[in-house]
């Protein structure tokens, strides 16, 4: 039978754990990748390439 009206649930809604683990670890890791682009730097992959980004490594030669 159900409750009658004006009566709270008698097991309130609860997440399972894992929901819960999971949505903490996606937090961090958002958390994590705002902070490091907010930090600027040279970063990425522009500055492991001459003339790109402003890297300072020296153009590689390939070939003979």
């Amino acid at each position: 039978m159900a409750d009658p009206p004006g009566q709270p649930d008698s097991k309130p809604h609860t997440r399972p754990r894992w929901v819960k683990v999971s949505l903490a670890i996606v937090l961090v890791l958002a958390l994590l990748f705002v902070a490091l682009q907010l930090a600027g730097g040279e970063h990425g992959p522009g500055r492991h390439l001459p003339g790109v980004g402003g890297g300072d490594a020296p153009p590689v030669e390939h070939g003979q």
